[in-house]
């Protein structure tokens, strides 16, 4: 049976202490890595909440006690990002390095190409060659995020904004990551590449079967598909990208629910989802290389008056994909949160939290992922 990722079972799983950054004063101005600290998780998973020895008002009045708030408030942008999993994860290779220039070549397929031959008294040895597909250049981009504090939250001392800032500012960052990386494969045009398998029959009517029949006709197309030069460049998929109520018709269809009491040693089990002897016995070897279920359902965020829509997985569809097979997630640095106290009266601002981050992503879909219609 497949292991279905949700967001619900990722923070049931959370486990392990954060380790986090943040920067203060001429540090946060010049662009330098912030002091970097570990928040630890309490009983229930969630991570421990940091308190201030003194009220919000009294800190944002003090730029003595700017970084003893600049560690609250990181904490409580970490907690907003702990609510928010990650689920893009298991599909992408990381490359974190500060030292990634602004505009990466990349040549994301290379080919070495080699035949052994019979060698004769006297010949020279063949050697084999190198070669490289031109890839496209990835630019590394900057997100940016951030809020203020004007006066009124030192003077009536309204520390719960605050809290409620940062915690938006978490979740929303985690909520990007997962559009960043997943819209990408969700809207590319498979069709166009001839990487999509159509919704197949099943003799019996069950929609289950039917699933299940479409599953294992898309690994074998996937198994043969072919490059540019006519070789074979076989898809094998372990991961399955789906909206939440195709998952749940994936999983069963996936499942093997058996019933050996009636039936005699060396004989198929009883299906008791298509309710007749199944093909195969135990977990469904023609389907079972499919390991992992991520639901994505999108976001919708929203800021004052403007929404912006993530869009999630498409109903009935789901997206086959080999994990970690040009795929990159390349990390600048991850998000970086920085206070400051800005001399700007005129709008009684006193306080500024600014965040950002600066990353990139290459995916080619056509050479690990296969589209399959369940409508």
């Amino acid at each position: 049976m497949a292991r279905m990722i949700t967001k619900e079972s990722l923070l049931a799983e959370r486990s392990g202490s954060v380790m986090t950054e943040y920067a203060v004063g001429e540090a946060a101005q010049s662009g330098a890595a912030g002091t970097r600290f570990e928040i630890p998780r309490g009983p229930d998973g969630s991570l421990k909440k940091l308190n201030l020895t003194k009220p919000m008002g009294e800190f944002l009045g003090s730029s003595a006690m700017v970084e003893e708030l600049a560690q609250y408030v990181t904490v409580q942008i970490e907690s907003g990002r702990d609510e928010h999993p990650l689920l893009y994860k298991p599909i992408y290779q990381t490359i974190s390095n500060p030292n990634l220039p602004r505009l990466i070549d990349s040549g994301f397929q290379m080919y070495a190409d080699s035949v052994w031959l019979k060698h004769l008294e006297g010949q020279e040895v063949r050697f084999g060659t190198t070669r490289a597909e031109q890839g496209p250049t990835v630019p590394m981009i900057t997100y940016t995020n951030g809020f203020e504090w004007d006066e009124d939250v030192e003077v009536y001392d309204e520390g719960w904004k605050v809290e409620l800032a940062n915690k938006s500012l978490g979740d929303s960052y985690n909520a990007l990551l997962n559009h960043i990386y997943l819209s990408p494969l969700l809207g590319f045009n498979y069709a166009a590449v001839g990487n999509t398998t159509a919704l197949q029959t099943a003799p019996s009517g069950n929609r289950l079967e039917a699933i299940r029949l479409t599953l294992r006709k898309a690994l074998a197309d996937a198994a043969l598909k072919e490059d540019g030069f006519g070789r074979r460049h076989a898809i094998r998929p372990t991961i399955a990208l789906c909206s939440l109520a195709t998952a749940y018709e994936l999983n069963d269809a996936l499942s093997l629910i058996s019933d050996t009491s009636s039936i005699g040693a060396g004989t198929n089990a009883t299906d008791l989802f298509l309710g007749r002897q199944s093909d195969t016995a135990g977990p469904n070897p023609s389907v079972n290389q499919i390991s992992s279920i991520i639901v994505y359902e999108g976001d919708n965020m929203q800021m004052g008056n403007l929404r912006w829509d993530y869009e999630g997985a498409a109903a009935d569809e789901v997206l086959l994909i080999q994990p970690k097979r040009n795929t990159f997630e390349y990390i600048k640095h991850d998000m970086r949160v920085d206070t400051e106290r800005p001399s700007d009266i005129s709008r009684l601002v006193i306080a500024q939290m600014v965040a950002r981050t600066r990353r990139g992503m290459l995916a080619v879909p056509e050479s690990s992922m296969w589209k399959v219609a369940l409508a």
